[in-house]
């Protein structure tokens, strides 16, 4: 596999039908960015307001050709969307373009694929883009469409939906949940982690800002690798568990996270839970240095 021209070579513009409502502006933050990477400006592609528009087709065989022949390094656009209709499709056209040493990046997406760790990401950054697109209020409606068909069903964990009396994964709920996996098994922090997931534009279902409490309790959660025990919840009090005993069974349904990613957050959570518990038998001062130590 080619390795990325980062920093060297050309920059290619792409305008889409949905990319920029200002062409003029979006160009001008592309031409600072690809400077800053040290990369040259060159030749533009897609729809554009003006002129004689080409499909998107024959714009991205155009794209695809100039790549081959090493005349683009870079793809930038503002949103990934306006390069591809799909997920599948984005992931397909990246690999094609990382295999002739060009990446894409996103300036409305916040991701550039020229970092190679940031490639994983691709798919999360093309549902939340969506999602931002839509607009909040359309997904609040539809919800609440959802919510009058079902009176008897509890809400869906976050990360699904309910469609048809069956739990499914939610198209931009479930990619953010399996990131905030992911962020506690680098960081192993649920501040750090609902930090970055509010600084990266993440909210909750009712658009409330993550908190640790929050994070804490999706990671905890088995319905994310797939084990839904519905209806079932208790109370911080303690005063009753609330059950409704025909439907507390665990059930399997499709997972949104790998099970070995669960259960090593699992574990991580539970072995500071046991260095807490061990740290209260110790004096301040000793807890202080063994906690700078780590």
């Amino acid at each position: 596999m080619s390795k990325l021209a980062i920093g060297k070579g050309n920059a290619a513009l792409w305008f889409g039908a949905s990319a920029s409502d200002s062409p003029e502006q979006f160009e001008a933050e592309a031409r600072r960015y690809a400077e800053s990477r040290g990369f040259r400006f060159g030749p533009m592609y897609g729809h554009v307001e003006t002129g004689d528009q080409r499909t998107r087709q024959t714009e991205l065989e155009r794209l695809v050709n100039d790549a081959r022949a090493g005349r683009v390094n870079l793809v930038i656009t503002q949103r990934l969307d306006a390069l591809a209709e799909s997920a599948t499709g984005l992931i397909a056209l990246a690999n094609q373009l990382h295999g002739m040493g060009a990446g894409i990046a996103s300036l409305g997406d916040q991701i550039d694929t020229t970092e190679l760790a940031a490639r994983p990401f691709l798919p999360v950054a093309f549902a939340l883009g969506r999602l931002k697109a839509e607009g909040d209020t359309a997904t609040v409606q539809s919800l609440g469409r959802e919510r009058q068909n079902r009176k008897t069903e509890t809400p869906a964990p976050f990360g699904y939906r309910w469609r048809n009396s069956i739990l499914e994964p939610h198209p931009y709920e479930a990619p953010v949940r399996s990131v905030l996996h992911v962020l506690f098994t680098e960081h192993k922090n649920p501040r750090t982690v609902a930090r970055l997931l509010n600084e990266r534009g993440y909210r909750l279902r009712s658009g409330v800002r993550f908190s640790a409490t929050r994070v804490v309790s999706i990671l905890t959660d088995p319905v994310g690798k797939g084990i839904y025990r519905g209806n079932h919840y208790r109370r911080r009090n303690r005063r009753a568990t609330e059950q409704r005993a025909a439907e507390t069974e665990a059930v399997e349904i499709e997972p949104v996270v790998a099970a070995e990613l669960w259960n090593r957050c699992i574990m991580i959570l539970n072995e500071q839970k046991a260095l807490k518990a061990e740290e209260q038998n110790y004096p301040p001062k000793l807890v202080a240095e063994r906690r700078s130590d780590s």
